[in-house]
């Protein structure tokens, strides 16, 4: 698909992270674990406005995994998934009745029959696709296939605050826990390349491009998921360093790789890599 001036083209460098099978199931389970912690798919400030024929689109749709989730709960709606690369989703005679899959990339204008078309616009994990520069464009986009008064739900990672979490007894972290510089190091290294100091300032472009009741909530990992989360960050980190390799980096791959090894021993005495998550929703005025 061509590309717009508004980002260099996706020529498979600028998403960090694998399109296989390794990736779909992380991406799956990882969808699994966030509505655990968020309790929702869709969030309760939107799902008592939309209709039983809602029209709903989910923007980086991936695996799908979101939309057959959300298609559950709203069996008689209308949903569309939307990806630059579909290779990751299921075949289309796979499908649930009311889903269907389009490919789009977001750096191009929407699709003329998506124009005014949807009541709410689900987006995820973008932090690795959107920048500060795209940002605001991208939500234009958005604000395009809304009807007026439909509904952007955005959830992502907060990798800026990724941390490592440490066993607690009665509440304050445990003085025997072992050291984890594996983990912490992991943990310093993601925070150092994150660029996505945008994503804090999500309400305020919101309401620059005409959305009102903006809201933007913070979630952290569960306690009886620490493990669960942080093992799926050794996926990401494992993905990000074989992306790497194939970029010819091999030797900041090799480290990497070497450090998840030593992290996941680390995670066997307690402590988990966790990146917090963040759900934006807004509707458009």
């Amino acid at each position: 698909m061509s590309t717009k001036a508004d980002h260099p083209p996706d020529d498979g460098k600028v998403y960090m992270l694998e399109r296989n099978y390794l990736a779909s199931a992380r991406l799956n389970l990882q969808h699994f674990l966030w509505k655990t912690s968020f309790n929702f798919t869709i969030h309760p400030s939107i799902s008592p406005s939309l209709s039983s024929h809602a029209s709903i689109a989910d923007i980086g749709t991936g695996t799908g995994i979101w939309l057959f989730d959300a298609s559950r709960d709203l069996p008689s709606a209308h949903l569309t998934g939307y990806d630059v690369d579909l290779s990751q989703a299921p075949h289309s005679s796979w499908l649930p009745p009311n889903t269907s899959l389009q490919q789009w990339n977001i750096f191009d204008d929407p699709p003329k029959e998506a124009v005014g078309k949807y009541d709410l616009v689900h987006v995820r994990a973008m932090v690795l696709v959107v920048n500060r520069d795209t940002v605001r464009p991208f939500l234009r986009k958005v604000l395009k296939m809304l009807k007026p008064g439909g509904y952007i739900q955005w959830e992502d990672a907060d990798v800026m605050a990724k941390h490592v979490k440490y066993p607690r007894s009665d509440g304050v972290e445990s003085a025997g826990t072992p050291a984890a510089p594996a983990l912490e190091a992991l943990a310093a290294q993601t925070r150092a390349l994150a660029q996505q100091d945008w994503l804090y300032s999500l309400p305020e472009l919101l309401r620059e491009e005409e959305f009102v009741e903006v809201s933007l909530t913070k979630y952290g990992d569960p306690d009886y998921l620490v493990r669960a989360f942080n093992d799926v960050n050794m996926l990401v980190v494992e993905e990000f360093a074989r992306k790497m390799e194939g970029l010819g980096k091999s030797e900041e791959a090799r480290g990497l790789s070497e450090r998840v090894v030593q992290a996941s021993r680390e995670a066997e005495g307690g402590p988990g890599l966790s990146t917090p998550r963040v759900c934006c929703v807004g509707r458009k005025a």
